[in-house]
């Protein structure tokens, strides 16, 4: 991967990583990051991963002060979530105000930043687009009003919204066997129920839709793209084709990169993933590259660390 968006970091470390990049004492990605979530009271991720914002100004004032330390990114948490439901039901319940949110997205889009939400419902993506916010994180079916405001939103920074689905977060909670308790499964099962909806929304109606992971979660580790990328492929019916564009051409597209990486010829970063193999074959092929360059930097035959256990579980999904 040569270039990485964050959704929610625990503190700031995120963009301390990402200024020992552009500095040159580190080489990696390009950085988005984006700090902590924004949050309410008792909301998705509060307090551990969140700066809370209860009121409109103070939301303001939590993404104001993201900026200046240097985020690039905002996330917003619009809804409850399925790893820290209290009740059955409970993941995509509307939080954040509207009101809120709108103060977030303007601060951001001043600065030229994107805006994502946690989102795992209607209401809750309707709000959130209302609001401005440029991708919706998990997502849900779609009324003709959603689909209509994701395709031209003009609260948004670039005029319109984007879904990236995070299948990888939410299939092993329903798939695999787990402690976790029958309320975050129940949740999990809501959850993957309205998003393969969702995904054929995007496809049926020309929405933009990028491909992410919500890396940190149960099962979701960092050495996993690929499979948020096979599970696009085998549960939501893309085909490796056009997963592949979706991960290159339409998520530069959503990040504002497109002039600036995802293809080759001058003029471009030099951003490259080299393969022994066909990923129109198999898209597993990722999980093992010959060659990473990112922007002119080599990193020959790199090797990522990997959680064997989990990954074992994950390939009887």
């Amino acid at each position: 991967m040569t270039t990485l968006r964050t959704v929610g970091d625990v503190w700031h470390e995120v963009i301390e990583i990402r200024d020992a990049i552009e500095a040159g004492r580190l080489v990696g990605p390009r950085i988005l990051p984006s700090g902590p979530l924004m949050a309410i009271t008792g909301g998705h991720g509060a307090p551990t991963i969140a700066l809370i914002g209860d009121d409109a100004a103070t939301a303001r004032t939590n993404a104001r002060a993201s900026i200046l330390t240097g985020a690039l990114a905002l996330k917003i948490a619009a809804t409850g979530g399925v790893t820290d439901a209290k009740e059955i039901g409970f993941a995509g319940t509307p939080e954040m105000p509207e009101a809120s949110m709108r103060a977030v997205c303007e601060e951001a889009h001043a600065a030229g930043i994107l805006v994502a939400a946690h989102a795992q419902s209607q209401a809750g993506v309707l709000a959130t687009l209302r609001a401005g916010v440029d991708t919706i994180e998990h997502g849900s079916s779609m009324s003709p009003e959603i689909v209509d405001l994701y395709l031209d939103n003009p609260a948004s920074l670039r005029s319109f919204s984007a879904m990236i689905p995070t299948l990888l977060a939410c299939m092993p909670l329903v798939k695999l066997p787990n402690d976790l308790g029958e309320i975050i499964r129940t949740n999990a099962e809501m959850v993957l129920e309205e998003m393969p909806a969702g995904i054929r929304s995007t496809l049926e109606h020309g929405i933009r839709l990028g491909v992410g992971t919500d890396s940190g979660v149960s099962f979701a580790t960092h050495s996993n793209f690929w499979r948020e990328m096979q599970f696009l492929h085998t549960v939501a019916g893309l085909s490796r084709a056009a997963v592949l564009h979706a991960a290159a051409q339409v998520n530069a597209e959503i990040l504002g990169l497109q002039a600036v990486t995802w293809r080759i010829e001058p003029g471009m970063d030099a951003d490259l993933l080299v393969i022994d193999g066909d990923t129109h074959e198999d898209l597993r092929q990722l999980s093992q590259p010959w060659l990473v360059v990112a922007r002119g930097h080599r990193l020959p035959q790199p090797v990522a660390d990997r959680l064997d256990e989990i990954d074992a579980q994950l390939d009887t999904i």
